[in-house]
């Protein structure tokens, strides 16, 4: 008398077949699910790409014009900000000739790029004198 009933004989080269999972069971009771921590230490900052177009694109090839344009770039001078993302890095990366970059910690609005430009008055006002 055997101690296994339900032996089958397989011909010589071919292996038994795993155990199939049974419909009484289902994955998530095999696996239980992974508890999710919160992230320890301090929240990420975004930091942002402040690029700058300091060279102008006439005359180069209609594929870097098209990079310029991507990134929002036309004019000479002009100033944008774009996260710092992998698909922004390789679009600086074209263009590194014609542009300058900088990381900051926020995108700055157009009023405050503007101030940053603009120079000192170069006086002072002390006291304002009476009209007549």
């Amino acid at each position: 008398m055997s101690l296994y009933t339900n032996t089958t004989v397989l011909p010589p080269g071919r292996l038994p077949k795993p155990p199939s999972l049974s419909k009484k069971h289902s994955h998530s009771e095999l696996h239980p699910p992974t508890p999710t921590r919160p992230p320890v230490g301090k929240p990420k900052v975004m930091s942002f790409f402040r690029i700058t177009l300091r060279r102008s694109a006439i005359g180069l090839p209609e594929r870097t014009q098209g990079v310029l344009a991507a990134l929002g770039l036309r004019r000479r001078m002009q100033t944008v900000f774009h996260p710092v993302e992998p698909q922004f890095a390789g679009m600086i990366f074209k263009v590194k000739e014609l542009v300058t970059v900088h990381e900051v910690d926020r995108a700055l609005s157009k009023a405050e790029v503007k101030a940053e430009r603009t120079p000192d008055r170069g006086f002072y006002v002390e006291k304002a004198v009476p009209r007549m």
